[in-house]
């Protein structure tokens, strides 16, 4: 019959191992520390203050803009699509938090009835160029998530049948 012989030595080094794991995690206040000496470098610190994070009004060409930066809170169901509440006896839609919408979720300016930004209220789509329907114009009813198709690139293959 053989002895294991490795079994101590496993066991052994499983602790000097634990050992120095435990020597060498920081210490929960030198976290802190750390986080106050790490500075991001200062052109691009300035570039990031003023760099706009949403065009208003948003611009075909750059392809930037998001759906998601007009729409009230609203629920989406399983697919993912808005759901916005029955109007009410007025025929007016609101979001989670009072705000008016339009049919689709869309943010609603009340004076002009313009389509806002979520965040910061400035008004992204004027009432007369929506449709009838208050759709968005094209092309960012088509467009409606930032993405460019130009940009699209890979290797694509054919089958011949």
């Amino acid at each position: 019959m053989v002895e294991n012989v490795t079994e101590p030595l496993i066991t052994k080094k499983k602790e000097s191992v634990v050992a120095s794991v435990k020597q060498s995690t920081p210490r929960k206040d030198n976290f802190s520390e750390m986080n106050q000496s790490m500075q991001m470098a200062e052109p691009l610190l300035e570039q990031f203050k003023t760099e706009k994070l949403i065009d208003v009004p948003p611009n075909a060409e750059l392809r930037s803009f998001n759906v998601n930066d007009i729409l009230g809170d609203l629920d989406h169901d399983d697919k993912g699509n808005v759901v916005v509440p029955p109007a009410d006896n007025n025929g007016m839609n609101y979001d989670k938090n009072g705000a008016l919408t339009n049919n689709k979720g869309y943010l609603l300016d009340p004076n002009n009835k313009a389509v806002i930004e979520n965040l910061n209220g400035e008004q992204m789509f004027p009432h007369k160029e929506m449709d009838e329907r208050g759709e968005l114009p094209a092309p960012f009813c088509v467009e409606k998530y930032n993405f460019n198709p130009h940009q699209l690139m890979g290797d694509f293959d054919y089958q011949d049948r």
